[in-house]
């Protein structure tokens, strides 16, 4: 990568544009970063462009060119990449400011395998250490990530349904929602889907039960708005059976691939513990 002269910028509030749905933006952000084909919807809204990053698989040699010229700064990557192109526009984004907030937008939506290593980008071990900076946002649904320990959820008004997700054998106390978990009358799922809010903040309490503790586990939370949510299962009722195996299947198999990847920088870790 060249060097990046960025600074100009003010890098505190970033918007990010993917390549998936486009139904749903916003543009009350300091910048603008396009991932792969997203860099053209940044252009075609008539916003600013300051990176444009991907292998640009997805646009023409006609569409890679005018990105090329319209943005401050355009990043090729190598097709044969570890990191996807999401996860390499928010480390760039980093590096200008750790502090930054980045919102991404596009991320749902479009090929199942893009949407699912977008919603679980946090477990790159090298963005592990900013999941409380990121936040995904379409029409219907915001997504954000806390660490293990205790997070403090402020009520929205703009929302109805609040869900949780961890990622690991974690056991949650949740406080403050409308349905309340607790040691007390605590049970497993991969997914707490359909609490609300009730007007007051919600407390969120992740605990790995495993002997061996990480030093990361994601607690995943998805706010679902309540029409849109209503509508997709109305449309989808008759495949109701099917879809609630599917998804209990596809947790399954992520939670076993977030484990290895865990394991493999826990052991990564380890040389260096020694020599301490």
């Amino acid at each position: 990568m060249n060097e990046c002269k960025l600074s100009e910028n003010n890098w505190t509030n970033v918007a990010v544009f993917a390549g998936g749905d486009r139904g749903h933006y916003r543009t009350d952000f300091d910048c603008f970063v396009g991932v792969d084909r997203g860099s053209l919807w940044v252009l075609e809204e008539n916003l600013p462009l300051a990176i444009a990053v991907g292998d640009f698989d997805s646009v023409t040699v006609e569409e890679r060119q005018v990105i090329k010229k319209c943005a401050q700064y355009f990043i090729q990557a190598q097709p044969e990449k570890d990191d996807t192109d999401l996860e390499l526009a928010l480390l760039t984004i980093f590096e200008q400011n750790p502090q930054a907030q980045v919102t991404i937008f596009g991320a749902l939506g479009g090929r199942i395998d893009h949407m699912l290593a977008n919603v679980f980008l946090p477990s790159n071990p090298k963005l592990a250490p900013f999941i409380r900076q990121i936040e995904i946002e379409d029409g219907q649904n915001l997504i954000r990530y806390c660490p293990e320990g205790t997070s403090q959820l402020e009520p929205r008004s703009d929302y109805d349904y609040l869900a949780f997700m961890p990622v690991r054998d974690s056991q949650l106390t949740i406080i403050g929602a409308k349905y309340e978990l607790t040691e007390e009358n605590f049970f497993f799922k991969k997914v707490y889907a359909s609490n609300e809010y009730i007007n007051r903040e919600v407390s969120v309490t992740c605990i790995v039960r495993t002997g061996d503790r990480m030093e990361i586990v994601l607690l995943l939370l998805l706010i679902a708005n309540l029409t849109g949510l209503f509508l997709i299962w109305q449309r989808q009722d008759k495949q109701e059976k099917y879809l609630t195996k599917s998804l209990e299947d596809q947790a399954d198999n992520l939670s076993d691939q977030l484990d290895y990847r865990f394991e493999q920088a826990r052991q990564a870790k380890q040389p260096d513990q020694k020599k301490i």
